[in-house]
């Protein structure tokens, strides 16, 4: 028992001198084992980033609109984008993060109301401005003021999501002697509102809602099963597929869409441009109704130039065609 009891120690002395050598070595190692700031770890490397945009069929039908200059003397404040649909993800114990990109998403609104040839102005990220305005003093604050009095909008474009649904779908898990498919089907259905209205009075002038679905389909193959011809030997595996579509360009492209259809019912807009909107919006539902732009549902347009008005918008000036 002595023995044993003395090579047990011996092991324990052993292993512990190991990992005192080991670490020491980490402790004290040369510098020429040191990464220098000359050096470059061996990573992979990031793909360059590209630029996005709307879907090429709705950039299509603003630039229409654009090329006809009916929005090109008209302002519009770009308001804070909203989520009315409640709906958010447990990321860790105690906190939650939002499923849908949240008030930034007003940017796409104002990428819309551009590439239409309107003028869009930013009404949506306020907190920079203010503190200009704090630390520039009373000058500052008065300049800011009468230039912003003097090119005021005319109409307030406000955007949000006020639907998120999650669906269901069918499930498939069937094996024959251990070998089968397995597949899986989930979605989202997503819904989008614009609303245009004209300050002062606060008049809606039209409003604009569209919904989406957003997909997750799941396909695989599972094994498990003994094989004879290995002297019965058991074999586990799958192979699997999975395809989510994303949803923050689903509501990139609803957002723009949605807006669209909202400026393309601006009088003097060429039926043309109205038309492509209109495409897009049945598009992908044969039975829809089209969205009813008779001159009782159109935005009005006063006898004259006002500020809580829409310009006259005769003889508009033409715009510069977007660049291909």
């Amino acid at each position: 028992m002595l023995e044993h009891m003395a090579i047990g120690i011996r092991s324990r002395l052993l292993v512990a001198g190991c990992l005192v050598g080991v670490l020491g070595g980490c402790a004290y190692a040369p510098d020429k084992h040191l990464v220098t700031p000359t050096q470059e770890l061996p990573v992979t490397d990031a793909p360059m980033p590209h630029s996005s945009g709307p879907n090429p069929k709705i950039i299509a039908a603003l630039a229409c609109m654009q090329k006809s200059g009916v929005l090109s003397n008209l302002h519009f404040a770009i308001a804070v984008h909203a989520d009315g649909t409640g709906k958010s993800i447990s990321a860790s114990d105690g906190a939650t993060g939002s499923i849908l990109p949240q008030g930034t998403s007003a940017i796409w609104a104002a990428q819309a109301v551009m590439l239409a040839g309107g003028v869009a102005q930013n009404y949506y990220e306020l907190n920079t401005e203010s503190a200009v305005r704090k630390f520039g003093g009373t000058e500052t604050d008065k300049a800011l003021t009468d230039k912003n009095i003097a090119d005021q909008p005319q109409f307030v474009v406000s955007t949000a999501f006020t639907a998120l649904d999650f669906l269901g779908g069918p499930d498939l898990d069937m094996r024959i002697a251990g070998i089968g498919p397995q597949a899986q089907r989930r979605g989202a259905s997503l819904e989008v509102s614009a609303e245009i209205y004209r300050l002062g009075d606060r008049t809606t002038l039209a409003i604009s809602s569209l919904s989406r679905q957003v997909l997750y389909n799941y396909a695989g193959l599972n094994v498990a099963s003994t094989v004879s011809a290995m002297d019965n030997t058991l074999v586990t595996g799958g192979i699997s597929w999975t395809d989510q579509e994303r949803i923050q360009e689903a509501s990139r492209d609803m957002i723009a869409l949605s807006v669209a259809d909202v400026l393309s019912r601006v009088p003097n807009t060429p039926p043309s441009c109205r038309a492509a909107v209109e495409d897009l919006l049945v598009w992908n539902n044969p039975n829809a109704v089209p969205v009813a732009t008779p001159a009782a549902t159109k935005i009005p347009v006063p006898a004259s130039t006002s500020s809580a008005g829409l310009p006259q918008t005769t003889a508009p000036a033409p715009a510069t065609p977007i660049a291909k």
